[in-house]
């Protein structure tokens, strides 16, 4: 059976199949009126496609695959002229399906589209783009249970970070200029990159190179393998920059369940953002409906999260999750191992005196389950130095979690050996009280591998003890208020103690908080800092003061988001109450679609002044041509193409990103192992723009480079005034086919018919119930209206 219908048409019968089969009780035949179908000038063979059952369009679609509960993801899925799922080879592997099974496999079109072995049930949601699946347990095959991840693709890139300052007083003028740059390339998921400075004052330059590296992440066993010039990634140990190998845990893959769920429901299409302590912890993009957030990154589990709703429209609602609200389960990870080996190398930072070449590492870190612990344990070999640690990690009672390190190490470029003992205890000690505590021993022989040879005078001021405490309470009227003290002893006798009290607390939408740090130590007087903020709409206005002793500043800071390629700020502040010096400064932010520039201005006083100017961004070649991001690209991104849309907005995790003349766009950032989202703006586009797939969903590997394809149309529509040769108008509901006798639309009450202009290259004709037709003669306009015209109208007769 072959379909033919134009939008309009496939629209109206569509939306009656999703209605009434887009469930589990659409069991039964669903009896179509025809005479109705008929009358609107649908062939009654589509009544009889969705009689039965809700179905997708015949072809290839590219829903959600979701089985047994959990998503797999979007993957493209082919279905037969009757609607039927092709189960292929490619299918079963994407839903973890074993491939060779006892059931018969039902099969038609000669064996192109295979059926799902009988004892598979399946649920086909062509209204939500998804397909369900319910699989026996022993028809799952384990080893394909893992998600399949995008892989491969290449490209090279080049990241920039440019910054110059010029200062200027009556005695003195001073240029600097520093650049930063990232290169490489990506290649079937190897990574391999350069990072390289650059850094001139007056007329003197300098260029250093920093470090190079190639990378891979091996998903089968979790780990990331790295080689090159390196820093050492360890949870135990710290080491120089070092040419060799490291073989650390791939994080993203390692699944720790802290049982963090965050939930809410966004209106439409929006980017959900949770930060914990001001600090950005997740951000994606979610479809309109209710989403959920899981194990999510905790930086503490005393601090509140402020989750942010953003829609493409700008709005944006926020709402809290209290801390509270965590569970407090306490979940080991899993087993984890970091392995490396190298050779010290001179970045000539002053590590040419450590006296120490090769060495060698390992760590590993076990789940306890019994004691609801990790231990993790290593050792590091030196050409001169050894050393070994242990930390246990666990919760001791409910809303509580405890850790103990210790180090021992013997260097022998300085014939000490010694250890390091640390501690620290967070609970929540009520609803609105929580606290913290820690502590740390140092004996005087303790030396790391990255330590210099000191004199005894001089290592006599570093720390011996260090104590920390922090106690946090939060009020609905009087405010939150913290205090913390840390404590610092050293091998000379000295001892230091630093005590900060906080008071914040919100007053509508103005924010107060007031920070004290009294006298102690060496420092003899006491210090306060007041800061008022208040949001003004799009712009935000801030005051803040500074008082030590006898001397006060004081600034006033005002800040727009003018739009999202525009930010600026100005403000004004006092630099020495005894002189009364008075300053200014003002900066702007551009985001000119495919880079970010900033420039700022300040002004001292005494004919002092200083402006700065900086340039970041990327750029990534793919064999296609050049395509530029206003942020820097990271080692998993991608590549997103809609050719029909020059110019068009793209939300994507890091951002927004703009397509280029060419129809591309580069994704600067995708989260490696996790569901990204990278959705078309729809917001603001022209009227004759009719999105086809305005969302892709991808679950990219490490070092990938993703290609995302969106597809949308520009129509020409076009409104016929038809008349007969008599000035007659045609009566409402009149079917109106193309030469060929394919369905196009019908006529409206006042004998109007809305056509898309490609359509009517066949000629347009009108039938009547007793097979009459006759031919429309109408000239379409030689130039198209503008985009935001929702169609042109013109005349047309019928003869």
């Amino acid at each position: 059976m072959k379909i033919r219908l134009c939008p309009t048409g496939f629209a109206l019968v569509l939306s009656f199949s999703l209605c009434l089969l887009d469930n589990s009780r659409a069991q039964s035949l669903t009896n179509f009126n025809t005479d109705i179908i008929r009358a609107r000038g649908i062939p009654a063979s589509v009544a009889t496609y969705f009689q039965t059952s809700a179905r997708f369009l015949p072809g290839v679609n590219h829903p959600t695959l979701v089985v047994n509960g959990n998503s797999r993801g979007t993957l493209s899925v082919n279905f037969s002229d009757q609607g039927t799922l092709c189960a292929d080879e490619r299918f079963l592997k994407a839903a973890g399906i074993l491939t060779q099974q006892p059931d018969s496999r039902v099969s038609d079109q000669n064996n192109l589209c295979p059926s799902l072995p009988a004892s598979i049930e399946a649920k086909l949601q062509p209204g939500r783009n998804r397909i369900e699946l319910l699989v026996p347990p022993q028809l799952l095959d384990n080893r394909e249970s893992e998600p399949l991840y995008v892989s491969g693709g290449r490209a090279s890139l080049l990241n920039y970070s440019l910054f110059a300052v010029s200062n200027h007083t009556p005695r003195y003028t001073s240029q600097t200029f520093y650049g930063s740059t990232e290169s490489g390339f990506n290649f079937d998921n190897w990574v391999i990159r350069s990072h390289d400075l650059y850094s001139g004052q007056g007329n003197q330059a300098q260029f250093k190179h920093q470090s190079a590296w190639i990378q891979r992440t091996f998903p089968d066993i979790k780990s990331t393998l790295q080689a090159g010039q390196l820093y050492l990634n360890s949870p135990l140990f710290s080491a120089p920059s070092f040419n060799g190998f490291l073989l650390m845990p791939e994080t993203a893959l390692i699944k720790t369940d802290n049982g963090i769920r965050v939930s809410g429901i966004a209106p439409s299409a929006a980017r959900v953002e949770v930060r914990q302590g001001g600090t950005l912890i997740y951000s994606t993009l979610v479809p309109p409906d209710h989403f959920v957030l899981e194990n999510l990154p905790l930086i503490s589990l005393s601090q509140d999260l402020e989750v942010s709703v953003i829609e493409n429209t700008g709005e944006q609602r926020r709402f809290i999750v209290p801390a509270t609200s965590f569970a407090t389960n306490f979940m080991p990870v899993q087993r984890r191992w970091t392995f490396a080996a190298g050779k010290h190398r001179d970045t000539g930072y002053g590590t040419t005196d450590l006296n120490s070449n090769g060495f060698i590492t390992a760590t590993a870190t076990l789940p306890v389950r019994a004691l609801q612990s990790n231990m993790t344990a290593g050792i590091l070999a030196a050409q001169h130095y050894t050393s070994a640690g242990l930390n246990a990690s666990t919760q001791l009672w409910k809303h509580s979690s405890s850790y103990l390190r210790l180090l021992v190490a013997r260097d022998a470029r300085t014939g000490t050996q010694g250890t390091v003992t640390q501690a620290g205890h967070n609970m929540l000690l009520s609803e609105n009280l929580s606290g913290d505590v820690s502590a740390a021993f140092y004996s005087a022989g303790f030396r790391h591998l990255t330590d210099r040879p000191r004199s005894d005078a001089s290592r006599r001021s570093l720390q011996k003890r260090l104590y920390s405490t922090k106690l946090e309470w939060n009020n609905e009227v009087l405010g939150a208020f913290s205090f913390g003290l840390t404590r610092t002893e050293r091998f000379d006798g000295s001892a230091e103690n630093y005590p900060v009290i906080n008071w914040s607390r919100s007053f509508g939408n103005a924010n107060v908080s007031l920070t004290m740090e009294p006298h102690s130590g060496q420092r003899d007087e006491n210090r306060y800092y007041l800061n008022i903020s208040l949001p003004l709409g799009r712009a935000y206005a801030s005051f803040s003061a500074t008082q030590e002793g006898r001397y006060t500043r004081a600034s006033l800071n005002a800040s727009q988001q003018v739009n999202e390629y525009v930010s600026y700020s100005l403000g004004t502040s006092t630099l020495d109450n005894r002189f009364r010096r008075y300053g200014f400064n003002g900066s702007l932010n551009l985001r000119p679609l495919y880079t970010s520039l900033y420039a700022g201005y300040s002004y001292n006083g005494h004919n002092s002044h200083s402006w700065s100017g900086s340039m970041n961004g990327g750029v990534v070649y793919d064999g296609q041509g050049l395509l530029f991001s206003p942020q820097s690209v990271s080692d998993t991104f991608g590549i997103v193409s809609l050719p029909e849309l020059p110019g068009a907005k793209i939300q994507t995790p890091a951002g927004t990103v703009w397509i280029n003349g060419s129809g591309r766009a580069a994704v600067p950032s995708i989260t490696p192992y996790q569901r990204s989202h990278v959705e078309l703006v729809t917001h603001g586009l022209p009227r004759n723009v009719e999105v086809r797939n305005a969302l892709s969903v991808t679950e990219a590997g490490r070092g990938s480079v993703s290609r995302v394809s969106l597809k949308a149309e520009r129509h020409r529509k076009i409104l016929l005034q038809v008349t007969r040769p008599d000035g007659k108008i045609f009566p409402q509901g009149m079917a109106v086919l193309d030469a060929r006798g394919n369905y196009l639309s019908i006529t409206g009450s006042d004998s109007d018919i809305y056509l898309a202009a490609e359509h009517t290259g066949n000629g347009v004709v009108i039938e009547d119930d007793n097979g009459q037709r006759c031919t429309l003669d109408f000239i379409l306009n030689s130039l198209p209206p503008k985009d935001d015209a929702p169609y042109e109208t013109i005349p047309a007769i019928c003869r």
